[in-house]
């Protein structure tokens, strides 16, 4: 089946035109780019899922640290001591705010390093009873967000925690970028390997061509004495050999052909220029003319047995 397609004559053309050497190379780079454009999508992929992964984690471990620290004070919620001076260390552009609400939509206690305006509206029970972790657009950029219901003593609160994604999203947006950096420099160096591995591998090829311009139909006798690099160019070079080697016999059959042909067709020929110059010189009578006439037809006779064997 024939592909068709706006680019088929441009492959035909590439495939009719381009060295052996070219297209080697080409269809090296080619294997390698989707190689490499296969692992770095999934490596991407993979550590992008980690990154997210680690933000939930992160706003879990936030919201469990609140409530192991969430005590009664009267009916009032309160820190337990020492959680609001925990030194969270943090990347550049990146943060963390924990807040609880009561059940009424009331803000009670806040944490944190940033976002000082909130996390936005109150949390529900539906946020915390559908669970996981969901982004949302801030001022401050975007945020990782989890709602978990907790208790204290017999009270129950909402407690909502917030990650900054900055730091992570500038992460991944590193990874992306160094992954495409090392495809497209392994690229560059496989195609560079590639090239040199083809024009070394295709070497006694070229060697082979020149030597066999050197063949003619008078020298036939000559070999091909070059030493190939692979199994299949030594293959390449014995093939070769032997179809000199018949050629060469069959040049040989033919030209001990043509000089016994010459022989053999010597002899007749002179007999009827022979026969024809005494018929002219001494013919005297119509009885002379038909014997001369008879014997050039039985030499003539003879060419034609010759031309038929």
């Amino acid at each position: 089946m024939t592909a068709r397609g706006p680019f088929s004559g441009a492959v035909r053309l590439y495939r009719g035109s381009a060295s052996l050497r070219t297209q080697i190379t080409v269809g090296y780079g080619l294997l390698i780019a989707v190689c490499l454009c296969a692992y770095s999508v999934v490596a991407g992929l993979s550590f992008g899922r980690h990154a997210g992964a680690a933000l939930d984690h992160r706003a879990h471990e936030d919201i469990e640290l609140a409530a192991r620290a969430l005590v009664l004070e009267g009916e009032r919620p309160a820190w337990a001591g020492g959680f609001l001076g925990k030194h969270v260390e943090e990347e550049e552009g990146g943060g963390h705010r924990v807040e609880v609400w009561s059940l009424a939509g009331e803000l009670l206690l806040t944490a944190g390093t940033f976002c000082s305006d909130g996390l936005g509206p109150a949390p529900s029970l539906v946020d915390a009873e559908e669970g996981g972790a969901r982004t949302v657009e801030l001022p401050v950029g975007p945020v990782r967000m989890m709602t978990e219901l907790v208790r204290a003593s017999e009270s129950r609160f909402l407690v909502r925690a917030g990650v900054s994604e900055a730091p992570t999203r500038a992460l991944v947006r590193s990874v992306w970028f160094e992954l495409s950096f090392l495809s497209a420099a392994v690229l560059a160096v496989g195609g560079l390997a590639g090239w040199a591995f083809s024009r070394k591998a295709l070497a006694p090829l070229a060697r082979m061509a020149d030597r066999a311009r050197q063949i003619t139909a008078e020298q036939l006798h000559g070999r091909m004495d070059i030493e190939p690099a692979s199994a299949e160019l030594e293959q390449l070079r014995d093939a070769f050999n032997d179809t000199l080697s018949r050629l060469e016999r069959s040049f040989e059959q033919l030209r001990r052909f043509t000089a016994d042909a010459a022989h053999e067709l010597r002899t007749p020929l002179t007999a009827l220029r022979s026969v024809g110059e005494v018929g002219l010189r001494s013919a005297r009578s119509e009885e002379d003319l038909r014997e001369v006439v008879g014997t050039m037809l039985e030499e003539v006779d003879r060419l034609s047995r010759l031309a038929g064997d």
